[in-house]
């Protein structure tokens, strides 16, 4: 293995492998019983041109141009890693839970539609013209992982017209008394320039 290009070889032509290339490569050759191995280059000039004509095939790690260095702990670390990433089955994904898990889709319904329901209430869903595009954007923001700007306007909105609603709801419960006694008892009359 050199991160070098190779000089002096002359008219051999030879595979060159990514380190991850090489692994696929080396798992194929030991399924079948085989034995492979891998030669490393010192670390100030690689490996020379006679150990490179000795290879069945060469492996190459694709470096930052402007630094083309590797030592040798680094080169064995990346073909190792490799190595073991070729054979690895870990999802390339996961979600961690912890002592919770991922809510049904019942679960999330139930949840939207208790939402929704409020915010009918607190009067956020008042807009009927707009009403129908909101409840989507407030389903989209619980149904993905990802939230837009747009989406956090609307929690922003959320939040701040529940607040109200629960303190009007509260002033009107309080007052409902005072406010119709006083409307039961005025009585608007007509002024002159009313009557016909």
């Amino acid at each position: 293995m050199s991160s070098r290009p190779a000089r002096g070889l002359g008219t051999i032509i030879k595979p060159v492998l990514t380190a991850r290339g090489a692994a696929a490569e080396l798992r194929a050759i030991t399924s079948r019983g085989l034995r492979a191995g891998l030669l490393f280059g010192p670390e100030r000039a690689g490996l020379d041109n006679d150990d490179m004509a000795c290879a069945d095939a060469l492996v190459r790690y694709p470096l930052n141009p402007g630094f083309m260095s590797l030592n040798l702990a680094q080169a064995v670390m990346i073909m190792a890693y490799e190595w073991w990433s070729d054979q690895d089955d870990t999802p390339p994904r996961d979600f961690m839970t912890n002592e919770t898990q991922v809510a049904t889709k019942a679960r999330l319904e139930g949840f939207l539609t208790h939402l929704t329901a409020e915010l009918d209430a607190s009067g956020f869903l008042r807009n009927l013209p707009k009403r129908p595009g909101m409840v989507r954007t407030i389903r989209h923001l619980f149904q993905r992982g990802e939230v837009t700007e747009q989406e956090l306007r609307t929690l922003h909105g959320i939040v701040t017209e529940l607040s109200l609603g629960r303190r009007q709801r509260g002033r009107d419960e309080a007052a409902i008394g005072e406010d119709g006694a006083r409307d039961a008892g005025s009585h608007s009359m007509p002024t002159n320039g009313d009557r016909k």
